[in-house]
């Protein structure tokens, strides 16, 4: 999971055995087909594999109500999928398959349809006729939702509802229009009855597509995370924020939440959090969920809580694919077929949005049947570029990203899995170690799997983006079936150690970052030389290598740096604990109150940005009062001076006539 490239190992025989699976479940299909209801079924159906390379399949049984005829006509279809021979793998297209038989076994009719992975939009062979397939529509249907399905026939959600399925139950919606009902389940699109007026009527049988899903309940389409934050919007004005930060590359929407004391008046450290940048990697998203629902609830009851949103900006992307994530529903078991799990983490485009961001992107991986597809460029799809307009708009002090995979918590670099290959090791292992109390899993310094390129970790960590934040990727495993229930509705518990360990970098985030710039207000008059004094105190953890401080006035301040000052002062390698005093002297004429602002920068020589930038501001209040009476009383002076002159002459002057005379 952690980046490595989809293997090709023993390819050809994998393909070759799919094939023949696939071939052997049609000919079962032929010679001993479903048998209608009311019938004694000759031995029990088999699921077959789930696998859709090796041929997944829906069977459905109904009754066809025919003029003439006194009692319905019981007939069985199968809908088997495949992938299509000689198509690229990037194409996200599947074959279907669909045959029908009478009660004796017979073929009555036969169609194909290439149906897309991940919208379910499919298109007959001969292309006359495309829109969603009545059999399995797109996922996350909810109530007033349209599909258009064969025929051109539009169908309308007008109900949510529980359905029992083989001692399961699911929630469906009723999709109604032009003499047509579906029952269709409402997370996969997979149709679980159709009804005709005055015509036939379906049930699902006996499917394997629905295999994986009791255990991925959880997943969550962009619809649900939509709602889930508006709610937590509507309970929690004053703490939350919602909004659709862009649209995925199939017009999906790829929602933010931000939750902050917005009352409080604080100067804030900002946080950002994501899940689900590869598709089949959906814990995180229900997960980084509860963790958001919960806190907030906790900041209503708990002082220590309430604080913490006081002081920090929490900025959240949930679902940062939700393309990916309806292909991993729509296609299950993925791990069972190299040519589904090539597409399984990848976006709509095909392009693995963690390999996309421009961070040693021209190393990445050029293949587009790769499950490492790295795209086009840099930023080439609009998911990648949706957090990277967050980082230029927020400037980040943690960024965490979850994933799926064994558990545990690495720091970057991801391109590397060696840990001195980073600058800062040293203090990234000393942050990890803080958590040894909560986090019983491993940790580490460097990629814990095969090197990977691009990825949003090491893009934000290198300071490409409008800072340079502490940076950690969390990987989730993913729950075992007797982990999870539907009766639980949070997955808190299977994840503690996690919400714990994010709960300790939140809290301790100053105490690894603090860098505090000290700046009093100054005032002063313009007629004399100022000097500008603060001083830069490093009380976290992270020490500034490089430090360089520059102050920046406002241009029309009428302020200026005297001939003697610089701009920019080198401050060297600021130490942890270390404080160190800045003097700009400045001169000019001015009047009222300006801002000045102070950038303290430090970066390693190979990096842009490491460790960062942070700022402060200094009011410098000018008044010129004391000025106008210091010009009138030195006026005055020059005056009584001249005049003192002017006494002293005419009196030299008078002296030397008197003795002239």
């Amino acid at each position: 999971m952690y980046g490595a490239e989809g293997t090709e190992t023993h390819y050809g025989m994998r393909l070759t055995i799919c094939l023949l699976l696939m071939a052997t479940l049609l000919a079962m299909s032929l010679i001993a087909p479903i048998p209608a209801r009311g019938q004694e079924e000759q031995g029990d159906v088999s699921t077959g594999p789930i696998d859709p390379a090796a041929g997944a399949w829906i069977a459905y049984r109904g009754e066809r109500t025919v003029p003439g005829q006194p009692e319905p006509q019981l007939f069985s279809l199968r809908v088997e999928y495949s992938f299509p021979q000689g198509v690229p793998q990037d194409e996200m297209v599947m074959n279907a398959a669909v045959t029908e038989t009478n009660p004796a076994g017979q073929v009555v009719s036969a169609n194909s349809f290439a149906v897309q992975t991940i919208d379910r939009s499919y298109r007959s062979q001969d292309g006359a006729v495309e829109g969603y397939w009545i059999y399995w529509l797109r996922s996350g249907l909810g109530n007033e939702d349209t599909a258009t399905v064969e025929d051109g026939v539009e169908l309308t959600a007008d109900e949510e509802q529980d359905f029992d399925y083989k001692d399961n139950r699911f929630q469906v919606v009723r999709m109604r229009g032009d003499g047509i009902e579906l029952l269709v389940e409402r997370r996969t699109g997979l149709v679980f009855r159709i009804a005709r007026d005055g015509g036939d009527t379906l049930q699902i049988e006996d499917t394997n597509m629905l295999a994986q899903y009791l255990s991925w309940w959880y997943c969550l389409d962009d619809s649900a995370v939509g709602s889930r934050l508006d709610d937590l919007a509507n309970d929690h004005p004053d703490l939350v924020e919602v909004s659709s930060l862009g649209k995925s590359a199939r017009g999906r929407d790829i929602w933010g939440v931000h939750i902050t004391d917005f009352t409080s008046s604080e100067v804030k450290s900002s946080v950002v959090i994501d899940a689900v940048t590869e598709g089949d990697a959906p814990e995180g998203c229900e997960f980084l969920l509860d963790f958001l629902e919960e806190l907030v609830l906790m900041a209503e009851e708990d002082e220590a809580t309430a604080g913490l949103l006081s002081r920090l900006n929490i900025y959240a992307v949930p679902l940062v694919n939700p393309d990916g994530l309806q292909r991993w529903l729509a296609m299950p078991s993925p791990s069972e077929s190299p040519l589904l799990s090539s597409q399984a983490p990848r976006n709509g485009n095909m392009v693995n949005i963690n390999r996309n961001f421009d961070m040693k992107w021209e190393e990445g991986n050029r293949d587009p049947a790769s499950a490492d597809f790295a795209g086009p460029f840099p930023f080439s799809e609009t998911e990648s570029q949706v957090l990277r307009k967050l980082f230029e708009d927020v400037p980040a002090d943690l960024y965490l990203s979850l994933h799926t995979g064994d558990d545990l918590i690495n720091a970057p670099w991801n391109w590397s899995e060696l840990p001195a290959s980073n600058p800062e090791a040293s203090f990234y292992e000393s942050v990890l170690s803080e958590l040894s109390g909560v986090f019983p899993y491993p940790t580490r310094v460097g990629t814990p799997g095969v090197p990977f390129t691009g990825s949003s970790t090491d893009w934000a960590y290198e300071g490409n983006g409008a800072s340079s934040p502490i940076c950690f990727d969390l990987y989730l495993h993913q729950p075992a079936e007797d982990e999870v229930s539907p009766d639980d509705g949070s997955l808190s518990s299977i994840y503690t150690p996690f919400r714990e360990a994010m709960s300790i970098l939140m809290e301790n985030l100053h105490s690894f970052l603090a860098v505090d710039i000290i700046a009093p207000e100054l005032r002063v008059e313009v007629n004399v030389p100022i000097d500008v004094t603060v001083e830069i105190q490093v009380n976290g953890k992270r020490a500034l290598p490089d430090a360089t401080a520059r102050l920046i006035l406002p241009e029309d301040s009428g302020l200026k740096f005297s001939s003697m000052a610089e701009k920019e002062v080198e401050l060297g390698d600021l130490a942890s604990g270390s404080s160190v005093k800045v003097t700009w002297n400045l001169e000019g004429k001015a009047s009222g109150s300006n801002t000045a602002n102070i950038i303290l920068t430090s970066s390693y020589p190979e990096y842009e940005r490491i460790p960062g930038t942070y700022t402060a501001e200094m009011e410098i209040s000018v008044s010129t009062q004391r000025t106008w009476l210091v010009v009138v009383l030195l006026s005055v002076m020059v005056l009584l001076v001249l005049f003192m002159v002017l006494l002293s002459m005419r009196k030299h002057h008078r002296a030397a006539k008197e003795e002239e005379a």
